[in-house]
């Protein structure tokens, strides 16, 4: 019974003192984080917490400088041992990245790959991100990079953001470099991020170049196409026919057609 009550005490007086965990979904309130915050909403306590810090990442932005907080959260991020978590983290604080950025993020993959000969799939959506953001500054820094190494996926992922925010650039772009934008397919690339982004806009343009595209290009490029038409422009399997049918008539049509529908059937069985 004494230690009954010496472990009710002990109870109470951590209760008071702010030390009880706090059961409710109510009342999830975070050291660092204004009640009712969005932070304060997140069931991820790291998360939370990472989230909660956005206004101290912002206070460290200077201008034309690296954001040196930014830069050590992500160093921590990225030896987060919980997959899941790692990515989404990754994800959200890329999101308020600037050029300046970028490129400190690169040397960190790579100190990081020299440390312990780890390798992080996360490069690529920070690949993707870069390009969104400041592509021709990614591709200068990439290329200027002594010795030179130039991933084709990666450089994919850098036309695949930028083809998704900028189009009529990053087709300046393929058209000024032919020789490392054929090395890498970047065209490919740049029409998936463009068909993500504005599928009408680039099913305008792909019909409209198609007798200059490379016939093996313009086939997967139509099999993109469907593929966006059937998860993002519309789940109506009716309105992803439509598309293919609408497409210019002409030789290629029907190999561009019949390989888009076979290789999509799987997107389709999701539906």
């Amino acid at each position: 019974m004494a230690w009954k009550k010496g472990r009710d005490a002990e109870a109470a007086a951590t209760s008071e003192h702010g030390g009880g965990k706090d059961t409710s979904n109510t009342k999830r309130h975070r050291s660092g984080s204004p009640e009712g915050s969005v932070a304060d909403m997140i069931h991820d306590e790291k998360t939370a917490q990472l989230i909660a810090s956005f206004d101290e990442f912002q206070a460290g932005a200077v201008p034309g400088k690296v954001n040196a907080k930014l830069i050590h959260a992500l160093r921590g991020v990225l030896t987060d041992g919980d997959l899941l978590r790692r990515e989404r983290n990754h994800s959200l604080l890329l999101e308020i990245m600037r050029p300046e950025d970028f490129p400190a993020l690169h040397e960190l993959y790579l100190e990081m790959h020299r440390d312990n000969g780890r390798a992080f799939g996360e490069y690529k959506t920070f690949a993707a991100k870069w390009g969104e953001i400041d592509p021709e500054g990614a591709f200068a820094y990439l290329q200027a990079q002594k010795p030179q190494v130039l991933p084709s996926d990666d450089l994919k992922a850098l036309m695949r953001g930028w083809g998704k925010t900028d189009p009529e650039s990053a087709l300046s772009w393929v058209e000024e470099n032919p020789e490392l934008s054929q090395r890498f397919g970047a065209r490919m690339a740049l029409m998936e991020g463009w068909l993500r982004s504005d599928p009408q806009a680039a099913t305008n343009w792909l019909a409209k170049n198609r007798t200059t595209l490379d016939p093996g290009v313009y086939i997967e490029c139509v099999r993109m196409g469907l593929i966006e038409q059937i998860h993002g422009a519309s789940t109506d399997i009716q309105g992803a026919v439509d598309w293919l049918a609408g497409l210019p008539d002409d030789g290629i049509k029907g190999m561009a057609a019949s390989h888009a529908w076979n290789t999509s059937q799987w997107c389709l069985s999701e539906l």
